[in-house]
C-alpha cells in the first residue's frame, strides 16, 4: 500500500482499487432467439453498456475507419439484442462498439457506432461521465449473465485416418506390453505385492 506523507493511505490507490470491481464483462455470449449471432463483449461498467465487435481490417488499410455496412450492421444488431433483455431505462446507455485488432490510436463515431482501438477504448471507458451507479452495473450485468448463453465453439474433429492410427497403435502398445509383462513373470517369477 503506497503511503501519503502524513503515513496514511493515499485516496488515488484505493480508489483505482474499486474501478476494477465496478467493471463487467460478458465474453462470447448469444441470446436464444438469435442463436446465430455471436456477441464478442459485452461490457458494463459505470460509463454504459458497451457491446463490442471485433473489426478486422486489410494490413494495408488507411488510418482512417474504412468500415463496411457488413460490420456496422452487425454492431447494430447485437446491440440491439442486449437492449432488448433490459428494462427500457436502461436501453439508451447501450452503445454499439468496433473495436479494431491493430492498436492504431483512434475513435470516430461511424452511423452511431464507435469505431475505436482497444487502448482508446480503456481510455473512453475510464473518461466518460458516470451513467450508470454501482448497483446499476451489478443489475445490468446480472440480468445478462442469466438471460445469455456461451456461444458453442466449433470442435475441431480429427480425421478418421488418424483414429484408425490411433487405435491400432493403442492395441499394439497393449499387446507388446501384455507380452513383455508375460515374459518378465516367466524369467523372475510372480512379485508379490506390499499388500
Amino acid at each position: 500500500m503506497t503511503l501519503g506523507a502524513v503515513r496514511e493511505p493515499r485516496r488515488g490507490a484505493r480508489h483505482s482499487d474499486l474501478t476494477g470491481r465496478r467493471n463487467r464483462e460478458l465474453r462470447d455470449v448469444r441470446h436464444s432467439q438469435r442463436p446465430d449471432l455471436r456477441i464478442e463483449r459485452v461490457l458494463v461498467s459505470p460509463s454504459g453498456i458497451h457491446v463490442v465487435a471485433s473489426l478486422h481490417l486489410e494490413p494495408g488499410a488507411a488510418d482512417g475507419p474504412a468500415v463496411c455496412t457488413g460490420d456496422l450492421e452487425r454492431a447494430h444488431a447485437a446491440a440491439g439484442v442486449v437492449a432488448s433483455l433490459l428494462p427500457q431505462r436502461y436501453r439508451d446507455r447501450v452503445r454499439p462498439v468496433l473495436c479494431r485488432v491493430d492498436d492504431v490510436a483512434m475513435a470516430e463515431l461511424v452511423d452511431d457506432v464507435l469505431v475505436t482501438s482497444p487502448t482508446t477504448l480503456e481510455h473512453i471507458l475510464a473518461s466518460s461521465p458516470p451513467a450508470l451507479s454501482t448497483s446499476e452495473v451489478n443489475d445490468v450485468s446480472l440480468r445478462l449473465d442469466a438471460q445469455l448463453e456461451p456461444f458453442p465453439v466449433a470442435r475441431i474433429s480429427r480425421s478418421r485416418r488418424w483414429r484408425r492410427r490411433h487405435s491400432v497403435l493403442t492395441g499394439l502398445l497393449a499387446a507388446a506390453s501384455g507380452a513383455a509383462a508375460f515374459v518378465l513373470t516367466r524369467e523372475v517369477g510372480p512379485v508379490p505385492l506390499p499388500w
